[in-house]
Parts: C-alpha cells; structure tokens; sequence
C-alpha cells in the first residue's frame, strides 16, 4: 500500500529471516513490476505458388517469462489454410483453434520466441493478422 503521506512511494514488504543462512536477510524487499512482453510481426511474404496465394510472416515474442497463451488470428475473404509453427526445438502446445469464413484462429500455449505464420489464400489478398492475449 502506498504511503498515506507520499503516495508515490513505492510498497515495501517486510520479510523475516530465522535460522537460516543466505537469502533473505536484510528484513525489507522492493517488489518491482515486470517490464511488458515485446511482440512484433516481421520478415513479411507474399508468393504465388500452385496451391495458392502464400502470405508468411514472423511472429516474435520477445519475454522474460512466457506468457501462458495468445490468440493468433488470420483474416481474409478466401483462406484456405493457416499455420502457426514454432521456430524451435521442444514441446509445442496449442489451445482452441477454429476456422470460419474469412477468419482463422490458433491459440498458442505457453508463449516465448519465434513463430512462422503461414496463410494460403486462394486469390490474391491483403491478409491481417491480429494477436490478443
């Protein structure tokens, strides 16, 4: 809780260490928030190929801890596939996915590093990527 007096100070903890060596002794910790999650899309696209009109994109989520899941949609009028791979080794996890006309959505698990993001569309389109947490 803030201080009645000046609130703009920062809240302390009072901790107690007994019987213990190492780690918390001092008896006062600050807590600071942790600084937000950078996201961003990059290295965009666009191929035409035999099976359609090949939209790729970047999806980088740059963090110290991973965030426990986020929604990746792809919009556009004819979209016939969409994938969203992992650009590392490890266990990959997924939640509710869906598609529906002009819209297809993945809900990734578990979130940290880089994705590749690949939408086919059967003509050639603007694609839009939207991401929610």
């Amino acid at each position: 809780m803030p201080n009645e007096e000046n609130p703009a100070e920062q809240p302390r903890i009072d901790v107690r260490s007994f019987e213990q060596q190492g780690g918390i002794t001092a008896g006062i910790v600050n807590i600071q928030s942790e600084s937000p999650p950078r996201i961003e899309l990059s290295d965009e696209t666009h191929e035409k190929t035999n099976e359609g009109h090949i939209y790729e994109v970047i999806l980088t989520v740059d963090t110290r801890y991973v965030l426990p899941q986020l929604e990746v949609s792809a919009h556009a009028e004819s979209i016939k596939s969409f994938d969203v791979t992992p650009q590392r080794s490890g266990i990959h996890m997924s939640g509710p996915a869906g598609a529906r006309e002009g819209f297809h959505f993945e809900t990734l698990q578990n979130v940290a590093g880089s994705y590749r993001i690949r939408v086919v569309t059967g003509k050639p389109e603007a694609v839009r990527i939207d991401l929610a947490s």
